[in-house]
């Protein structure tokens, strides 16, 4: 609990002031704007601080607006002047602009008009009242000032969540997965009709001591059997002394699976989500005949060759040696190789009869989204569309359909579509094709009428150097291209570099944007060392605009870190082995400076507990921070957690 406000201002200061927050100094010149680190929880984003202001006179918080949109991946540009942002918000094409030196707001033709003290320019950000996000967007952001969290409710989808929906269908696992151990089931499943499950659950309280002001909030996540099929839900609500009370109920989802089904394998119903192109939310019904563990196997592979007659030959395969046999008469070899899904690594050793060794290696790439040759899978949603950026939406019927065949070894296909009763009269249609080429080129073409039309090629080679490109090209605004973009091209490279006693390695990573009027340029690279107990890391972050002939640099910072591990050498004392120190510093290319350096040492304490010690400055600010905290294990079921921080003279 917190004790009164001045404590939690001297909580949130310190915490502010380590990541460089400064005051803000309201146009009015009657307040001060103090900053405040509150913890933003999103679905599609995760738990992160956010940089806010609070004016404690007034018990007015100021919310980041770049910090934010970047977070929710709304497109965001600020003015010349710094003191302006616009963009097109969502999916809507609608577009909006923010201008702090006017204090106005305006979301396609609708115009806002704010007051100074609604609307604040800070150092690093521009900052707003929750009433401006509310009246221009349509956003409910939720501040809950003891507790220091952040909350987002909106009918609207955010960004970022379409876009982790549209990238799900085309992750690839490119790291190596090691064969799993299958144990047979020896007892069948024993349906029941009802019976109960678990809950996970939370409950948090909060008092102001010099004031009436109380709060408690729960949140559960609970399961149980109904019918044969495993229910699941979420629950949570909120009580202040205020007179507020809310409750909230979702993810209410059942699922039926069944095993060994090669035509329908799981059944759902309740709040789940079509898989196509443009995912909405829904409430209806999902069925699939994927198998409900991942496939691991993919078929086989048939490695041979020549080499002189008599020959040992050994097989590698991921690194361990998995089998061995002799050359025949004419030097004649063949390997039938399990062919897991993911990257699989394959090396000969050939021990000829003189004596000469040699190694060939290959890398062979099996995405998951192949299917083995001959097997048909297919995927059914269908229901009511139960929120969508556009409140119209909601209620009218939403369907998807996808069906893929495994053609060949090296080739897969796909065609889907997906329909809704609001804004399509007939279904839309889309295609997708996977190959492997050569064992380790892969190439992915994905075709959206009137949308887009995508390919991506990458390769893993035996001598770990990989390189990635992907080429979309956008057929007009729509869901899938909210900022109206015409092109954009990523590249992506790694490869190891010839220090092998170094462990160094370089990856370098660029995405280009084309837009009507301008186009945009990300760039990136990190270069890394590890020698012994030493590693070192140096990243470079670069974003450029380009309209015209002229390029502008945005954004652009250096930064280098190194650790060092100290060892477990038993003639230092036993609170410094297996300890690392680590040092951290960030240059801004913009300012032509650094801005900040980090230093950090960690140890553990007779094996329980663990003590960290952290120190941070700001060139800029010239402010210093140091954060020091000691955790403990006390038994089974019982943890001890202390954090002491100092900073500007203030400490908690």
């Amino acid at each position: 609990m917190l004790r009164s406000f001045s404590f939690h201002r001297l909580v949130s200061l310190s915490l502010a002031l380590m990541l460089g927050v400064g005051s803000v100094r309201g146009a009015t010149e009657t307040s001060v704007k103090d900053p405040i680190l509150l913890i933003f929880s999103y679905p599609a984003v995760g738990r992160v601080y956010v940089s806010a202001l609070y004016d404690y006179d007034t018990q007015q918080i100021y919310l980041p607006v770049s910090e934010l949109f970047n977070l929710l991946d709304i497109a965001l540009k600020r003015g010349t002047n710094r003191n302006r942002v616009e963009g097109v918000f969502l999916t809507n094409g609608k577009p909006y602009q923010l201008a702090f030196d006017q204090m106005t707001g305006q979301r396609g033709e609708q115009r806002f008009e704010f007051t100074r003290e609604q609307m604040v320019q800070g150092e690093t950000d521009l900052f707003a009242v929750p009433e401006v996000y509310e009246k221009v967007f349509g956003m409910t952001f939720k501040v809950n000032i003891n507790a220091l969290t952040l909350t987002l409710e909106s009918a609207d989808v955010m960004p970022i969540v379409e876009r982790k929906q549209r990238e799900a269908a085309r992750e690839r696992i490119e790291s190596a997965r090691s064969q799993r151990v299958m144990n047979p089931l020896t007892h069948g499943r024993d349906r029941a009709f009802l019976r109960m499950g678990f809950v996970d659950y939370s409950v948090t309280m909060a008092s102001v001591l010099n004031t009436f002001d109380q709060n408690a909030s729960y949140q559960t996540l609970g399961g149980m059997e109904v019918l044969g099929g495993d229910l699941q839900f979420s629950h949570s609500g909120l009580y202040s002394t205020e007179g507020t009370f809310m409750t909230q109920t979702g993810n209410v989802r059942w699922q039926y699976a069944m095993l060994n089904n090669d035509y329908l394998s799981r059944i759902e119903a309740g709040q789940i989500g079509t898989r196509g192109p443009n995912a909405k939310s829904i409430r209806g019904i999902s069925l699939t005949n994927d198998p409900i563990e991942s496939r691991d196997m993919y078929g086989t592979y048939v490695l041979d060759g020549r080499t002189e007659p008599d020959s040992e030959v050994e097989l590698y395969q991921n690194n361990q040696l998995v089998s061995y046999l002799r050359a025949d008469q004419i030097g004649y070899y063949r390997f039938d190789v399990p062919l897991l899904y993911g990257t699989t690594s394959l090396r000969t050793r050939i021990y000829t009869p003189n004596g000469d060794l040699i190694e060939d290696d290959r890398q062979i790439q099996v995405p998951f989204v192949f299917l083995p040759r001959g097997v048909v899978s297919y995927s059914l949603q269908a229901g009511q569309i139960a929120s969508s950026f556009d409140e119209r939406m909601e209620g009218e019927i939403a369907a998807h359909g996808k069906m893929g065949i495994g053609l060949t070894k090296w080739l897969t296909a796909n065609v889907g579509a997906e329909y809704d009763t609001f804004e399509m009269t007939t279904p839309k249609v889309y295609t997708s094709a996977s190959a492997r080429i050569f064992d380790s080129y892969l190439v992915n073409v994905d075709a959206v009428p009137n949308e887009l039309y995508r390919a991506q090629s990458s390769v893993v080679l035996p001598t770990s150097q990989s390189l990635s490109l992907n080429y979309t090209y956008f057929d007009g605004i729509s869901e899938s291209n909210t900022r109206g973009a015409e092109h954009q091209v990523q590249v992506n490279a790694y490869t190891p570099l010839p220090f092998r006693k170094l462990g160094a390695g370089l990856r370098i990573g660029a995405d280009h944007i084309v837009y009507a009027q301008r186009q945009e340029t990300a760039l990136n690279s990190d270069l890394f060392f590890r020698a012994g107990p030493v590693s070192l890391r140096l990243n470079h972050r670069e974003n450029l605009v380009t309209i015209g002939k002229v390029i502008d640099p945005t954004s652009g910072y250096l930064a280098i870190s190194g650790t060092y591990t100290i060892p477990r050498n038993a003639d230092l004392p036993s609170w410094l082995r297996g300890s690392f120190v680590r040092g951290a510093a960030q240059y801004d290319r913009q300012l032509g400076q650094f801005k900040q350096v980090d230093a950090q040492l960690t140890s553990t304490i007779n094996r329980t507990g663990r003590l960290s010690v952290g120190m941070s400055h700001q060139l800029q600010s010239g402010l210093s921070s140091i954060q020091i905290g000691f955790n403990m294990d006390l038994g089974g079921k019982m943890r001890s957690s202390t954090d002491f921080r100092s900073s500007a003279g203030t400490y908690s």
